[in-house]
């Protein structure tokens, strides 16, 4: 999104499942590449994404400008979060303390994705860096 530090970025992007090859009638700018003004929210589109997004969009209810999404049909989050992790550096799980990590850095990340049935899993890391 940002391959350097203090670029201005682009607006994010998003992970995509789709039933056919393409889509048509895309918009870049807010709408990710995966919809445009009038398709998005469509419930005939039969997309799941998972969305990281650097922008605050009012229009699409955006928590916050560094946040990752979980998108079914719509740029409207089915459910979204702050970008961070839990710190494994604490001895009992309540007091795991959240870290914060931005997007828009210029540093790499990796992703994992992981799902069965309803259940998703979205892991961010620093590239390179393990992971429980």
């Amino acid at each position: 999104m940002a391959p350097f530090e203090d670029t201005l970025p682009g607006h994010g992007l998003v992970f995509i499942f789709t039933p056919v090859k393409g889509i048509q009638g895309t918009s870049s700018a807010q709408h990710l590449g995966l919809f445009n003004l009038t398709n998005n929210g469509n419930s005939n589109n039969h997309v799941f994404g998972v969305e990281f997004d650097v922008f605050m969009n009012q229009e699409f209810d955006d928590i916050n400008n560094n946040h990752v999404g979980i998108d079914i049909n719509s740029l409207k989050s089915y459910v979204s979060h702050d970008v961070g992790f839990w710190s494994d550096d604490e001895k009992s799980e309540k007091d795991k303390i959240f870290k914060k990590l931005k997007l828009n850095n210029g540093e790499n990340y990796q992703v994992w994705i992981d799902y069965e049935d309803s259940l998703i899993n979205v892991t961010l890391a620093k590239l390179a860096q393990q992971v429980n």
